[in-house]
């Protein structure tokens, strides 16, 4: 049994099956043929696993920074917060940081933070002349901020 495990896993890594679809197909095979649990309680485990309340929590999270950001509270933040630390050396990548403090006391998240806040300052950092090597350190960042 271990043997068909192997083979079919790497037969289908060969082929250009993606890794996840791979390791679900090679363990689904294996339980019918070794005739190990029935089939019926595979599909009870993959719907169990995805219906995790945390797993469903981040695309709203998301979708909440992305209706912030066109709601307008975003470009809000950022005009606030450069009115505050704009006008000091390296003042945008310090309005990103204090737009992420203020972004994150709001939503509560670092995913929407970083969706909603990194979709106008990295545009806005780039145009000001940052190097990218520095553009994209502030806004993966500020999601550790909450």
């Amino acid at each position: 049994m271990a043997l068909l495990l192997f083979l079919l896993l790497i037969s289908l890594f060969i082929i250009g099956v993606p890794i996840a679809f791979s390791l679900g197909l090679t363990s689904a095979v294996t339980v019918w043929h070794g005739d190990l649990m029935p089939l019926l309680v595979i599909a009870q485990q993959l719907i169990a696993s995805v219906n995790s309340f945390p797993l469903m929590a981040i695309p709203f999270f998301i979708l909440a920074g992305y209706l912030m950001q066109s709601g307008g509270i975003s470009q809000r933040l950022v005009d606030f917060s450069n009115t505050l630390v704009g006008s000091m050396t390296g003042g945008l990548a310090m309005v990103a940081i204090v737009t992420s403090l203020f972004f994150a006391a709001i939503s509560g998240s670092g995913a929407a933070t970083t969706a909603a806040i990194g979709s106008i300052l990295i545009p806005a950092m780039l145009s000001k002349g940052y190097l990218i090597t520095h553009v994209d350190q502030p806004p993966p960042r500020q999601s550790f901020l909450y």
